[in-house]
């Protein structure tokens, strides 16, 4: 709010003339969501300011779980689906949570059909990420399946279970995988699973026959920013380039340091890839499974049931042997 505005001058004068009722003191409360954009005059008014952090976890689970009883009777949702619709929600306030209920609730009323997790899940998708967009053939869905299934791979192997793979294309992608959030520390080693993760995609399609595509630039672009950070910021190779932050701009001079990054870079993708040779059988699987899923997505519960599968299946052979014996 830059010069005269009268509202504004209007409000500031209100809020003067409440200082002065000390018979009947009034407080005033305001929030805003760009504090930038507000005149300083108008903070000044305020005695004080305090930020309200988003929701975390248990206050998103409340937020739902309130929104949904309120209708309950329009609603026939999984436990299941709220927590997998709590972990892949974060970042969104109250507000937006409210939009999707509904939303959700406006497309039950249209489909003259109760919201059932498929429907709150489609919903969801739509309001966050855009329309999705049919145009794709059946073979570059395909392709993406195999640029996600990757990406899952190698985070089960890591024993990190998306939350969530889809191969939906929507506005600004053709389909993603939702992974489980890291903690807040992670060691040297997590950050170099993390880059493999992040180059599983690229991987896949290598294994797969499609060769080299821009489709995994901006995992490329991901994978490279987090193996930056490693050499340039975190001290992570002292012995080969020093513990000394290195700016961009040193970056630039800094020979040793980006072959560091590049080789970082290569090795994680090689592992990636043999992990994919090695476990060849399960990218299969994985990409059979979400493409003959109707609703062309797997949530967290399936992607664990379907990889630990096989671990039941080796157990089964093992005893069947025994047995045989």
């Amino acid at each position: 709010m830059i010069g005269f505005n009268p509202a504004l001058n209007a409000l500031l004068v209100e809020i003067d003339g409440f200082a002065n009722m000390d018979e009947k003191p009034v407080f005033v409360m305001a929030a805003t969501n760009l504090q930038g954009n507000i005149d300083e005059a108008l903070v000044r008014r305020f005695d004080r300011t305090f930020c309200v952090d988003l929701p975390k976890k248990e206050g998103r689970q409340w937020i739902l779980e309130k929104l949904i009883n309120a209708h309950e009777n329009l609603f026939h949702i999984s436990a299941q689906e709220v927590e997998n619709l709590i972990e892949r929600s974060v970042g969104m306030g109250p507000a937006k949570l409210e939009n999707i209920v509904e939303a959700a609730l406006r497309e039950g009323i249209r489909s003259n059909a109760i919201v059932d997790d498929e429907m709150l899940d489609a919903v969801f998708e739509k309001c966050r990420y855009g329309e999705e967009n049919t145009k794709d053939s059946e073979k570059e869905i395909r392709h993406t399946a195999y640029h996600e299934a990757g990406h899952a791979l190698i985070h089960l192997h890591y024993g990190n279970v998306p939350d969530y793979m889809s191969v939906v294309a929507r506005e600004n992608f053709n389909g993603y995988v939702k992974p489980e959030k890291v903690g807040e520390h992670p060691s040297k080693e997590k950050l170099l699973q993390i880059i493999c993760m992040s180059l599983g995609g690229r991987a896949a399609e290598q294994e797969a026959g499609y060769g080299l595509t821009p489709g995994a630039s901006g995992d490329l672009q991901q994978a490279t920013d987090l193996a930056k950070q490693m050499v340039c910021l975190y001290g992570m190779y002292e012995q080969e380039v020093g513990l000394a932050v290195i700016s961009e701009e040193e970056l630039l001079h800094f020979e040793k340091a980006r072959l560091v990054i590049n080789r970082i870079l290569s090795e994680q993708l090689q592992q990636a890839r043999q992990i994919i040779r090695n476990e060849r059988e399960m990218l299969d699987t994985l990409v059979q499974k979400v493409l003959s899923s109707k609703k062309k997505y797997l949530t967290k519960k399936e992607l664990e049931e379907i990889y630990h599968a096989k671990d039941t299946e080796k157990q089964t052979i093992r005893r069947e042997d025994v047995s045989s014996l």
